[in-house]
């Protein structure tokens, strides 16, 4: 048996192998940027509810009628 082939017999399943690892890490990282994205909309949530609140001040705090007496 030549090296050739002896090389081949021993690498039988290698290719299969980095194929498997390669499919199952692209499928990790489309996980992974999936999770990020998730994180980036509960963090644009939490601004947009922190703005919402903050809008609500200035628009009461404007409007004739509705401002509140600040003397205690």
């Amino acid at each position: 048996m030549d090296l050739g082939k002896r090389i081949a017999a021993a690498t039988v399943g290698v290719d299969n192998e980095l194929t498997n690892a390669t499919e199952a890490s692209m499928g990790s990282a489309a996980t992974s940027n999936m999770r990020q994205v998730m994180a980036d909309i509960a963090a644009m949530q939490q601004r947009f509810a922190a703005a919402t609140t903050d809008l609500q001040r200035v628009i009461e705090g404007s409007v004739p009628g509705t401002r509140r007496s600040r003397c205690a």
